[in-house]
């Protein structure tokens, strides 16, 4: 965070505390309550504001904490167990999209019940006879769960299906399918019966009574499952009914749904109702009362829904329930809360609290090594004591308070140091997104640099050159930001970040990837999957290699491989992170657009903008205004797409985007040549090609070649045609043709290399049309069986399945 944030009067812009105090407040409000007071606001909140009726409470009469394993999650583990077999591989395909699916939204902290699973069921993409086997096997096998030691032996029983990739497996005569460990399946398994075995034999009871609860619900609202149960022996009637009922509830996915909730309400972006989502905190904290978070983000969703009274309270309860409770404050939000304290007290001009708040958040954020809340507290603290608003009587907090802060501006230690070089490189970054002059930002980065080398900060330096060349990419020169990715990982690797390392090769592997070099791509990602498993970044090379996968099957038409990549990358993408919402919506619109699902291409990349247009950076917002000029070109909307072009190529000059200025006037080019402008697209061709062919990509390169090569085309077939012209004309016209047939012979092999068939079709069509028009018919006939080939393996390649889910 820059200095530059906060204000001369020792305010600083912080997004969720920018409102006036209410005169409405009372003089107290700033002085923390009592837990007598707390507790007593508390019911009264929940009798008072959201009502919760008796007779609801008492339709649970118990509910028990679990870490993961719920009758939901059993269901689903159901589905695994019975349906992968080599007699279900003809549904299976739905059966994984829908696993894949639910295991993405298990965080949602929703009502999962049973009939609302066999209504999800219901939408698969099959049968009507195997949707019903479907949920017929799942409440069988639920019902068959009659005892703890039933429950136990399914859970010894799926486990037997998670195995390594690379073990021996006996085959039997009915094939079982088994799962590797290391997939977004198996890890579910694994953590499933991993609880399992944790659990006490009364924590084992609980949720198996929790599981008959969830059977009897569902029974309870289908009248032919009601008569069935009247017709149970007595036994298992007083087995069900006998006890109290028991909902389990799981803690990891509450965390994750904490967690997931204070990240969007902090950017000013909640998912939920201000109202709903209280009344979910309310029922949290009713059975879950030492989660300090849930009073935080309660915090938060009262300041998004302006309840100023209500925020301050729930800040203040946050404090209380972390040391009441002796939280592990280094693992939360102290330091942050610390912060939003300081702000209620400036509001209320309480200085001396406030630069107490102030001084305890900086020692929380050194204890935390959270650099960014140090650096905005000390500068907080400074501009508080520079506008002289402490009074006489505190002349020396006030020295000691400066000799703090110039301390902290000399940099006389490693880490402030290292703090100092964070914030320069964040500039960096910041300028680059925002369009800031090259000039200013290589002085930036030459003065990061020095600061990098001599002070020997190696693992500093690693990070300058992995933003140069993001830089050098950003600017146009490839050959550049691939030299400094090489400088990176060959010398300094010893002292590289595994963070950088990752987006180093990641780097890297897109260079080859863009330019066709396919082999090396994947033996990069191997390896560095090979050399990272069991630990946390095998998870990101596996997503690295999705994201290239994804991208090679739609240059080669396989749709149904790109589809259901894209369900593994929505799994793999963090909830918590906004820009892997916003890449996943970008992700689901390119793969709209190129299956030929235009209208709803059109609404995805338009949603993504309108949604989230002021929190994603620049180059993803051009990107968007390009794929929506790419679909209105094909929707034959030229002038909508013009205009589209025309404001992503103004920008993107005046943001230095290089790449994608070159990108535009290339579409812009093509959109003028289908309103027969081709001399005014022939001059932006030869005004970008010779800079397009020294730095850009491959894919561009070729693009820019048929481009204009069709240019040259439409030029020279735009009157008489061979037969109406004299010889002298005619030979100067064949060696047009031959000169164009090149340019196109230069772009298919860039296509060819990337196995890109859509526009491979479309020179072979062309190169046809050229040999045609000069009596070439051996040469005609061979391309036109080349376009008939290609065209067929288009075809079959819409529907193939060649992805393996388990690597």
């Amino acid at each position: 965070m820059s200095f530059d944030n906060v204000t001369p009067q020792g305010q600083p812009y912080i997004q969720f505390t920018s409102f006036s105090p209410s005169p409405s407040l009372p003089d107290s409000i700033t002085s923390p309550y009592s837990s007598n007071q707390i507790s007593q606001t508390y019911n009264n909140n929940i009798n008072n504001t959201y009502n919760i009726e008796k007779s609801v409470k008492e339709s649970v009469t118990k509910k028990v904490v679990t870490r993961y394993v719920t009758p939901h999650k059993i269901s689903l583990l159901i589905l695994i167990k019975e349906f992968f077999h080599e007699k279900y591989k003809d549904i299976l395909s739905p059966i994984l999209l829908f696993l894949i699916d639910e295991l993405n939204n298990l965080n949602k902290f929703q009502k999962n019940e049973l009939i609302s699973l066999f209504q999800k069921i219901n939408n698969l993409n099959l049968e009507y006879e195997k949707i019903e086997l479907v949920k017929s096997t799942i409440y069988k096998k639920l019902s068959n769960i009659q005892s703890p030691d039933t429950l136990l032996n399914f859970f010894s029983e799926i486990k037997q299906l998670v195995v390594d990739k690379n073990a021996l497996i006996d085959v039997s005569v009915e094939q079982q399918l088994y799962v590797d460990k290391t997939s977004i399946i198996g890890v579910f398994i694994r953590k499933s019966c991993l609880e399992i075995n944790q659990m006490a034999f009364d924590d084992i009871s609980n949720l198996f009574r929790s599981l008959l609860y969830y059977i009897q619900k569902f029974d309870s609202n289908i009248p032919e499952h009601k008569n069935k149960r009247q017709k149970m022996n007595d036994d298992q009637i007083n087995l069900n009914i006998a006890n109290e009922n028991i909902e389990v509830l799981p803690l990891n996915d509450i965390q994750n749904f904490i967690n997931r909730q204070i990240d969007l309400l902090d950017k000013c972006s909640g998912e939920i109702p201000s109202n709903e989502l209280q009344q979910k905190l309310i029922q949290i904290h009713m059975y879950l009362p030492s989660i300090a978070n849930v009073h935080y983000l309660s915090f938060l969703n009262c300041l998004y829904a302006k309840e100023r009274e209500n925020t301050l309270e729930q800040l203040y309860r946050f404090f209380d329930y972390s040391g009441m409770l002796n939280y592990n404050k280094d693992k939360t939000l102290y330091q942050y809360g610390l912060i939003n304290l300081a702000m209620f007290h400036s509001f209320f001009n309480e200085i001396d609290m406030e630069k107490i708040c102030l001084e305890e958040a900086v020692y929380m954020s050194k204890i935390n090594k959270d650099y960014e809340c140090l650096s905005y507290s000390l500068c907080w603290l400074n501009n508080l004591v520079s506008s002289n608003k402490l009074k006489p009587k505190n002349k020396q907090i006030m020295k000691y308070s400066k000799k703090r802060i110039m301390n902290s501006y000399e940099i006389t230690n490693n880490s402030l140091l290292q703090l100092k070089c964070i914030d320069e490189l964040r500039k960096i970054k910041y300028g680059i997104n925002e369009g800031i002059s090259p000039t200013t930002i290589f002085k930036s980065f030459l003065q990061s640099e020095y600061m990098s080398k001599s002070n020997s900060l190696n693992n500093m330096f690693s990070s300058c050159l992995h933003l140069k060349s993001s830089m050098w990419s950003v600017y146009g020169n490839n050959i550049l930001a691939n030299l400094a990715i090489q400088l990176q990982l060959n010398y300094y690797n010893d002292e590289i970040h595994q963070k950088d390392r990752h987006l180093g090769i990641s780097k890297l592997v897109n260079q080859h990837f863009i330019n066709g070099n396919y082999r090396f791509a994947y033996s990069l990602l191997n390896n560095a999957i090979k050399h990272s498993k069991n630990s946390n970044q095998c998870e990101k090379w596996y997503k690295s290699k999705m994201e290239f996968q994804f991208r090679r099957s739609i240059y080669k038409r396989e749709f149904l491989n790109a589809r259901i990549i894209h369900s593994i990358l929505i799994a793999l993408d963090n909830n918590e992170n906004n820009e892997d919402e916003i890449d996943s919506f970008i992700r689901k619109g390119f793969f709209l657009y190129n299956s030929q699902q235009k209208h709803m291409a059109y609404d995805c990349i338009s949603n993504i903008i309108d949604k989230h247009y002021k929190y994603f950076n620049n180059i993803k917002k051009f990107n968007c205004l390009l794929y929506i000029a790419e679909i209105l070109m094909n929707s034959s909307s030229n002038v909508s797409a013009l205009y589209n072009l025309l404001a992503c190529l103004s920008l993107s000059e005046s943001f230095h985007f290089h790449n994608l200025y070159i990108y535009s006037a290339a579409r812009i080019a093509q959109v003028l040549l289908d309103i027969n402008m081709y001399n005014k697209a022939l001059e932006i061709m030869d005004f970008i090609l010779p800079c397009t062919l020294t730095n850009e990509n491959l894919w561009l390169q070729s693009l820019c070649l048929l481009i204009a090569a069709k240019c040259l085309m439409t030029k020279l077939s735009f009157g008489l045609s061979m037969s109406n012209i004299d010889d002298e004309k005619k030979e100067k016209k064949k060696k047009k043709l031959s000169d164009i047939v090149l340019l196109l012979e230069k772009s298919l092999q860039g296509f060819k290399k990337l196995e890109s068939y859509e526009e491979m079709k479309e020179i072979v069509y062309l190169q046809s049309l050229i040999f045609n028009e000069l009596d070439l018919i051996q040469e005609r006939d061979q391309k036109a069986k080349e376009f008939h080939k290609l065209e067929k393996l288009i075809l079959s390649n819409r529907n193939k399945n060649t992805v393996d889910l388990e690597n």
